[in-house]
């Protein structure tokens, strides 16, 4: 990728329209992503503060760093210097990087979330996994990207950036796996529970729907920007490169917004909307309130069934839920439950 200065004479011939195209896409995203924040710290104004809305507000923030920073790069009127390039690079390859993998901490989280086990994270096998298969691994390879990338000064106000093409390839691999793998594993229990309770079809089915179109958006959109940084080896402008990047960015904001919006559902066992937004997003329901051990497949029916998942006593469940097991039915008890992921 090429950085190239205002005086050089081929900035003119290509890069007026580029500009005005990354421009735009900044001016479009930057105030989009605000209202994002601002959307999501309204919602968490009434509820706590989670691991889950930690990780989704560092994924938006992350995302509105690197499209401004990258914006400031790249359409300030200074003189192109090596120091400028590697600049550019760096601050491209940090924060992309780390809006991923705020990302996939949140997805971690919301899969947690959403298995409902009693046991605390350092003791949850999946989360565990997550951590150590998923994110260490994505630590290392955006190390090794960061290590593997290249500035080289072509002289005439002209440098060219790049990444070396292992490096991507790996970091490209396993962004895709983990983004297939945290799907699946998401929506099998929405699936379960969708062919077995009957009155959670509908709002099962949307939120089935957003989360493999918002995937499969986020993943296109950040396949896409990698394979543009591996075929513009050396020649393609930084420009170009940088907006591809800044679109996958805004792309994947806009698609995990959509997919924890409070999704809307008149409940067949009450008499007002039932908001789904909490089972979207992967937030726990009340402050200091652990997720409930529940079994999609077998919603339990007694508190027998209850105290026998996970080996628990039901000592160790709080009081809410053994007064819920008293006097709702297995289905009603499925629909509170999903509900309490707001």
């Amino acid at each position: 990728m090429a950085v190239i200065s205002d005086t050089n004479s081929s900035r003119g011939v290509f890069v007026v329209g580029g500009d005005a195209t990354s421009i735009t896409l900044s001016l479009v995203a930057i105030p989009a992503i605000v209202v994002f924040i601002w959307q999501r710290y309204q919602d968490t104004q009434a509820k706590h503060l989670s691991v889950a809305s930690v990780s989704c507000f560092a994924c938006y923030i992350s995302s509105l760093a690197f499209i401004v920073a990258v914006t400031m790069l790249l359409h300030i009127r200074a003189p192109v210097t090596r120091t400028l390039c590697d600049a550019t690079l760096m601050v491209c390859i940090v924060l992309h990087k780390f809006a991923k993998g705020s990302e996939f901490l949140f997805l971690i989280e919301r899969i947690y979330v959403i298995s409902w086990t009693t046991k605390p994270r350092y003791r949850s096998t999946q989360y565990i996994l997550g951590i150590i298969l998923i994110m260490l691994p994505y630590t290392a390879f955006t190390a090794a990207t960061i290590f593997f990338r290249y500035t080289i000064d072509k002289g005439h106000d002209l440098c060219v950036i790049g990444i070396r093409l292992p490096a991507t390839i790996a970091l490209l691999s396993l962004e895709v796996s983990a983004q297939v793998y945290f799907t699946i594993r998401f929506l099998w229990p929405l699936f379960t529970v969708h062919r077995n309770i009957k009155g959670l079809v509908q709002p099962l089915r949307q939120l089935i729907v957003r989360t493999c179109i918002g995937s499969a958006v986020s993943s296109l959109a950040n396949i896409a920007s990698s394979i543009s940084v591996a075929v513009w080896v050396g020649q393609g402008p930084a420009w170009l490169c940088c907006l591809v990047c800044k679109a996958s960015v805004f792309i994947s904001a806009c698609a995990l917004h959509w997919i924890t919006r409070p999704i809307q559902s008149v409940s067949q066992h009450g008499s007002g909307p039932h908001a789904f937004g909490d089972l979207a997003v992967g937030f726990s329901g009340s402050p200091g309130a652990a997720p409930h051990a529940l079994s999609f497949s077998q919603p339990p029916s007694s508190k027998k069934d209850l105290a026998a998942m996970d080996g628990q006593s039901i000592s160790k469940y709080p009081s809410s839920v053994m007064e819920e097991m008293g006097e709702r039915s297995p289905q009603k008890l499925a629909m509170s439950k999903l509900e309490s992921l707001a």
